[in-house]
């Protein structure tokens, strides 16, 4: 059985709270991440609320993508100076189109800003009747080097909520 914990005295001032841990070595000790106004820490069993100047980072949702829908293989020459499509994939409980394409990056890290653009129409690049959003990033801009085996896109959606997705590659000179 745990340790006694006092009888909540409220939440932070700071709103709505979305994560919450307790110091396991002094339970009375508690850490409250909120929307917005970062991390609170209470000593007493949350009667009192101080804030800690840490703000809450959103976790990333892993997204599905495809790198050259279509194409057997994901091979990137280094000497292009085209464009790597890119179909960033709905599923179940993500809808490609909630996604604000100006904050898309893409690379061999995924910090490269190597965007070109993306359609405006949404397409169902995978045949399963979901809405996928397929954009384009400057190969010349991505970062690869000979010899890279994935390649990483990340990017925010229209609700804030940051977005990482990879897909395998074969880099070439």
């Amino acid at each position: 059985m745990g340790a006694a914990h006092p009888q909540a005295g409220g939440g932070p001032p700071g709103g709505v709270v979305s994560a919450l841990a307790i110091d396991p070595s002094t339970p009375a000790t508690l850490y409250a991440g909120t929307e917005g106004s970062g991390v609170f820490k209470s000593t007493d069993g949350s009667a009192s609320w101080q804030p800690t100047g840490a703000e809450l980072v959103p976790s990333s949702t892993t997204v599905s993508i495809d790198i050259k829908p279509g194409s057997g293989q994901n091979t990137v020459n280094l000497k292009s100076r085209g464009e790597i499509p890119v179909a960033i994939l709905s599923g179940e409980t993500f809808d490609a189109m909630s996604i604000d394409p100006t904050t898309l990056t893409f690379g061999r890290t995924g910090d490269e800003d190597s965007l070109a653009f993306c359609n405006g129409s949404p397409g169902n690049v995978n045949a399963d009747k979901l809405r996928d959003l397929m954009c384009f990033f400057n190969t010349e801009d991505a970062g690869f080097q000979a010899g890279d085996t994935e390649c990483v896109l990340k990017g925010m959606t229209l609700e804030s909520p940051p977005i990482t997705g990879s897909d395998a590659v074969r880099v070439v000179r």
